[in-house]
């Protein structure tokens, strides 16, 4: 999980920031148990403050920003770092997927004989409708909105 980092400008000594993966919209953090407990915090930072922190200075994530987490299971051979609770409380849902069976696993790798599925997958919004979208339900929600019963 990187936010970003300062490189050496090509043209010129100075170094300039180049935004990391976690700069998108949707961020993907697999297997989030086995990283170190900093990279835990880096992530519940973007999580928490919607923001960034490199070598002291602030950037802000843009709008909307959702994390989607997996982990490991505890048994596993290499030891995981355990999201404490207070961590653990950032996350909505916490879903369990379990093992899949024998005749489920065989269909898995079947299936993957056959052109990839995400290749056919089309774009139905964008990050701006979407920003649009959570302020107009946010405006629904406004205080200052009389409610009439």
């Amino acid at each position: 999980m990187t936010g970003g980092q300062h490189l050496q400008s090509a043209e010129s000594t100075d170094f300039e920031f180049k935004r990391g993966p976690v700069f998108a919209n949707i961020v993907l953090g697999d297997e989030i148990n086995r990283a170190s407990p900093k990279t835990q915090a880096a992530l519940l930072e973007c999580m928490a403050e919607r923001q960034v922190t490199v070598d002291g200075t602030r950037y802000d994530l843009q709008s909307p920003f959702l994390v989607l987490a997996t982990q490991n299971p505890v048994e596993m051979e290499r030891q995981p770092t355990p999201l404490p609770e207070a961590q653990r409380d950032r996350f909505t849902a916490k879903i369990s997927l379990g093992y899949p069976d024998r005749t489920a696993e065989i269909a898995m790798l079947s299936d993957q004989t056959t052109p990839d599925p995400l290749d056919d997958l089309k774009v139905v919004s964008d990050a701006a409708t979407i920003r649009a979208l959570i302020e107009t339900c946010v405006g629904c929600m406004s205080p200052s909105r009389s409610r009439t019963t």
